[in-house]
């Protein structure tokens, strides 16, 4: 499935944007929203900044601090920078109302405040950061070529990156290169990328046809990147690293973090609306997103293989790997395609034997009775003539 998926374009790393030569300048108005909970102010504030420091000759930028936890602390200090383009957002919670977390706070923002006094257009973008999650000064000119250069473009996603994990000591796979680097790549190929709830942008205008964020899974990313497609749309994927977050080092936290992810994948997939959604997809997006939820389920069939595997391997002192190794080894020296090289070898000399030293004499040719040279005949080691022509 993998093969199939990344065979068009099988790996990517700093990519470049979509070259693009507009006859008008574009205008976009770029909405970006933090949403945020309980994480540390000082955190929370370095990302407002870094979304503060976004700039493009075909943007306007505002940034949106969307507080789910309404800290009073927050507000006050976003008054006190005084500065127009950051406003701070905390929505009205009731009781018995479900709150949906993460999606529900992004859609008030967008809902009551950004949009409500206006129409979404194609040129309205919305870019999701999370509270750690720094942008890079060149994000804006990564991202926006590719609404330039198709209309039909809906999402643009980026990867993840962290600053607190080592390449070689990632333990738990945070920085996931494979799946940014190999198979985002594969699936941007066939625009069925998967969206990962951060460091991405989405056009407004699709985004209110399908009813905002999903609030129908914990996990709306993977959910919206399957709604956008199923409705038109194309998910495209960017392989370059435009911002820089924090991984979580807690243990529990780590297992909250993928049991949520594996939870909302099967959320999505065991609903009866999912289906009505999958149904409007060509085969080979429906086989894209599939994958997704493949990966668990190949993790649950193998996951027993994987504790038997070396109990067996101790007590029969057996081992699987070289035991493979060796009958590789022999049906590739008995394939009948490649000679069978001997045993053993006769030793080669170091070095070959020195050639005698053989006197020059002169090229001399001598003319028989029809007028054509006669021919020499063969000479002893002295350089005399044994026989005569």
């Amino acid at each position: 499935m993998l093969a199939v998926i990344r065979f068009p374009n099988p790996w990517g790393f700093q990519m470049g944007p979509p070259e693009v030569r507009p006859k008008i300048k574009p205008s976009y108005r770029v909405h970006i929203c933090v949403p945020c909970y309980n994480e540390p102010s000082e955190i929370v504030f370095a990302t407002c900044e870094a979304a503060l420091n976004l700039r493009h000759p075909w943007a306007s930028v505002r940034v949106y601090l969307c507080d789910d936890g309404r800290n009073m602390d927050r507000e006050k200090q976003v008054i006190n920078m005084n500065e127009r383009r950051l406003h701070y957002l905390a929505r009205n919670k009731f009781p018995g109302v479900p709150i949906h977390g993460k999606a529900g706070n992004v859609n008030s923002a967008l809902k009551f405040v950004i949009f409500e006094k206006m129409r979404p257009t194609n040129n309205d973008i919305v870019i999701i950061f999370d509270a750690d999650m720094k942008a890079h000064p060149n994000f804006l000119a990564h991202i926006l070529p590719y609404y330039e250069d198709s209309e039909q473009t809906a999402i643009v996603q980026t990867p993840q990156h962290f600053f607190n994990v080592e390449h070689t000591g990632d333990v738990f796979n945070h920085q996931n290169s494979t799946f940014f680097f190999g198979v985002q790549t594969g699936l941007d190929a066939w625009r069925a990328t998967v969206c990962c709830g951060t460091n991405f942008s989405i056009r407004a205008l699709p985004l209110s046809a399908i009813g905002w964020f999903p609030t129908e899974s914990i996990t709306e990313d993977f959910l919206l990147s399957l709604k956008i497609t199923a409705s038109g749309w194309h998910c495209r994927y960017h392989g370059n690293v435009l911002t820089t977050g924090e991984a979580p080092e807690d243990l529990r936290q780590i297992f909250k973090q993928r049991s949520r992810w594996c939870t909302g994948c099967f959320q999505v997939f065991f609903q009866v609306e999912t289906f009505m959604w999958v149904r409007q997809l060509p085969a080979i997006q429906m086989l894209c997103y599939f994958n997704s939820i493949m990966g668990y389920l190949s993790t649950i069939i193998c996951f027993p293989v994987f504790l038997i595997v070396p109990v067996v391997s101790v007590y029969t002192k057996t081992h699987p790997v070289k035991e493979l190794t060796t009958v590789l080894r022999t049906h590739t020296s008995c394939s009948p395609t490649r000679p069978r090289l001997p045993a053993t070898y006769p030793p080669l000399r170091t070095a070959p034997p020195p050639l005698r030293a053989r006197a020059s004499a002169p090229c001399v040719h001598t003319l028989n009775s029809d007028g054509f040279p006669r021919a020499r005949s063969s000479s002893s080691s002295s350089g005399q003539p044994t026989s005569s022509a």
